[in-house]
């Protein structure tokens, strides 16, 4: 028995790896040379579609978007049009808030007083769940977040925002 001397280097193992790779490629061209597809693989049983369904599919086409420039229609029994103070000292807070129904309009001094007016409003309106708030352009946006949470407390659950009151939109552009 041969004893192991420190510092000794182990035998180091020596793969030919020239000879296993002729053997795969050997292998590989094998398989390849005696593969036999049989006649219906690949084949695919497909009909085109008859006049009927060519129909179908224009019928059931997504309709063109709609155009950049004009703003979308919502509908909604309740507009509420809320203006802001223009003087320098209380600028962009809310001077008066106008509730705008089929019935006709009302004015309310405060967010409490419209809580209490959107509740009935909501009560009597076909579309329950959406109101438009149309907000001054000087309005600040604290006020016109308020105003949009007291709606949604008052029961309307779709609360969009329209253009301002006198806005033109191709001045903007």
């Amino acid at each position: 028995m041969s004893k192991k001397i420190k510092g000794e280097p182990s035998p180091e193992i020596v793969l030919p790896i020239t000879p296993m790779l002729d053997m795969a490629f050997q292998l590989l061209t094998f398989f390849i040379f005696t593969y036999n597809p049989s006649g219906l693989e690949g084949q695919f049983d497909l009909n085109l579609p008859s006049e009927t369904e060519a129909q179908a599919k224009e019928l059931t086409k997504p309709p063109p978007p709609p155009d950049a420039d004009t703003p979308p229609k919502i509908e909604a029994d309740v507009t509420v049009v809320v203006e802001a103070v223009t003087d320098e000292v209380n600028k962009g807070e809310i001077a008066k808030i106008h509730i705008k129904q089929n019935s006709g309009t009302q004015i309310v001094g405060d967010l409490k007083e419209l809580f209490e007016k959107m509740k009935l409003a909501n009560d009597t309106a076909t579309e329950k769940e959406v109101v438009k708030i149309q907000p001054y352009g000087k309005l600040k946006w604290a006020n016109v977040v308020q105003v949009a949470d007291t709606c949604r407390r008052a029961g309307f659950k779709n609360v969009s925002f329209v253009e301002p009151p006198g806005f033109n939109l191709s001045v903007v552009n």
